[in-house]
């Protein structure tokens, strides 16, 4: 299978986590549930390893041109392929894979450096490390998804790869009669209560303002705010949201309470308060 290189797209923050002690990413492939736990290094190859993890290039470069052993492992047997793969560093994985990095290696785990990249779920890497291996076992996003449905069922993978392939984040859904017709992936993400997948795309760009084509022309947050969504409210809202744009009709955010299910009391109390006039303007 002939996969292109794409460009460097790390994955959201929350995602990439600390080298050590970290915790598990909230995601992984159904077929690949084996967790990649990074191992610590000491000596001279724990400068190369910290470059590779803080996605320091330069400092991996002259690593190599010094001599250190590319294929060094730590003491869970990861390189800094594995590493790269873990963080989501594309280019130093490139640069890696140009020096002839061993693609074969595997940890204490049996987790390759591409497994690791189903692991977190990184589907730039994933393509890249496959290509690579020469292998076409990568797992792939559902190339039959759009972006609005990947939004949806919080599929990051599938979210990264459509932007990848440089899709406008801000574009609005022409599907007539489905409910999400005009909206964009962040209205449906949000309205989903796919979090992580609108911490993405917020990442990425999109517009936390953004109107829906329709009729009714409303924001993200509106549809937030109907599906009592108040951790999606919080995060819009730190991202510069509006609380006091109106839709077409002239209702705030606020007023779209009336919509959102009442069983959610508690949600339902939070919006509330974070769209109260005293709200702090710090949200946490």
């Amino acid at each position: 299978m002939k996969l292109k290189m794409v460009k460097k797209r790390n994955l959201v923050a929350l995602l990439l986590l600390t080298f050590f002690g970290c915790d598990e990413p909230v995601d992984v492939y159904t077929s690949q549930e084996i967790a990649f736990v990074p191992g610590k290094i000491e000596g001279e190859a724990q400068g190369f390893f910290q470059a590779v993890n803080d996605g320091d290039l330069d400092s991996v470069i002259l690593s190599i041109e010094t001599g250190i052993d590319i294929d060094t492992q730590d003491d869970r047997g990861a390189t800094a392929l594995h590493i790269a793969a873990y963080r989501g560093q594309i280019d130093i994985a490139e640069y890696l894979i140009s020096q002839g990095a061993d693609l074969t290696l595997v940890n204490v785990d049996g987790l390759t450096a591409l497994a690791t990249a189903e692991y977190v779920r990184h589907a730039p890497l994933v393509m890249i490390l496959g290509a690579a291996s020469g292998t076409d076992e990568g797992v792939l996003p559902d190339l039959e998804s759009t972006l609005w449905k990947a939004a949806a069922i919080d599929d990051l993978t599938a979210v990264d790869y459509h932007l990848s392939n440089e899709e406008d984040v801000n574009e609005r859904l022409d599907l007539s009669g489905d409910p999400a017709h005009g909206a964009t992936a962040l209205h449906v993400a949000v309205s989903e209560f796919s979090n992580q997948a609108a911490a993405l795309l917020i990442k990425r760009g999109a517009d936390v303002n953004a109107l829906t084509q329709t009729e009714g022309a409303s924001t993200p947050l509106h549809w937030a705010v109907a599906a009592a969504n108040n951790d999606g409210v919080r995060m819009l809202l730190n991202a510069g949201a509006d609380s006091e744009i109106k839709d077409s009709n002239g209702k705030t955010a606020l007023e779209y309470l009336e919509k959102a299910p009442q069983q959610a009391e508690a949600e339902i109390a939070e919006i509330k308060e974070l769209l109260s006039p005293e709200a702090s303007e710090d949200l946490e």
